[in-house]
């Protein structure tokens, strides 16, 4: 998986620097091409993070308009995904602010009618990389597996759940997604921890029932 991972951004890379060339020079076709390079990833990136598809249709269409935008100023010390997938995060979170602003006064007037409880935070260890164990035998697992998966995944908060798309399915490093989320190396490594010891302990309960 990860050598085809280096192997597609290797790929990746060399595509882009001719497109990205192409399109700085106003060539309205390279950035079609990027366009359709990239839609389903930024899709996928952002419906992670909104778990909406409309909602991530649209943070994909703004996140092109911004690249358009923007393309004459990027500069080539970065790979050009990274800088894609960084604007994507952006609009989504501005997308989640929006939402969060809108609700703020429902929330208030719900919070005077019942008290609002939260549960400890759980921690425990990997996940991810385990779910192929479990669930290699059996395509009717793997289904239930990935159902229950996606419900623990989105309890996650947003730049969690873009983190571990980014890391795991997309391939990326340490480094990189630390460029896209904006956040230090090292708090990138803390947070994906983090983030897998809470989807371990999701799991726990359907593991413990042999569920999966």
């Amino acid at each position: 998986m990860w050598s085809k991972c280096l192997k597609q951004r290797s790929k990746d890379k060399d595509e882009d620097v001719k497109l990205v060339e192409r399109a700085k020079a106003n060539d309205k076709k390279a950035f079609e091409e990027i366009v359709n390079k990239y839609q389903q990833r930024v899709f996928d990136l952002c419906y992670w993070m909104l778990f909406c598809e409309f909602n991530s249709e649209d943070a994909a269409q703004e996140t092109f308009i911004r690249a358009y935008k923007g393309i004459k100023k990027f500069r080539e010390d970065a790979a050009f995904y990274t800088w894609l997938y960084r604007i994507a995060i952006n609009v989504c979170k501005d997308i989640i602010k929006k939402k969060e602003r809108s609700m703020e006064k429902v929330f208030s007037e719900i919070e005077k009618e019942m008290e609002v409880k939260t549960e400890d935070t759980l921690s425990i260890e990997e996940i991810l990389l385990d779910q192929k164990a479990v669930d290699a035998q059996d395509a009717l697992r793997k289904k239930e597996l990935r159902e229950i998966m996606q419900r623990c995944i989105a309890r996650l908060s947003e730049q969690r759940r873009a983190l571990i798309d980014l890391i795991y399915f997309k391939g990326l490093k340490y480094k990189e997604a630390s460029f896209i989320l904006n956040l230090p190396e090292g708090t990138v490594k803390s947070n994906l921890v983090r983030s897998l010891q809470m989807l371990k302990k999701c799991l726990e309960p359907y593991l413990q029932k042999g569920e999966i």
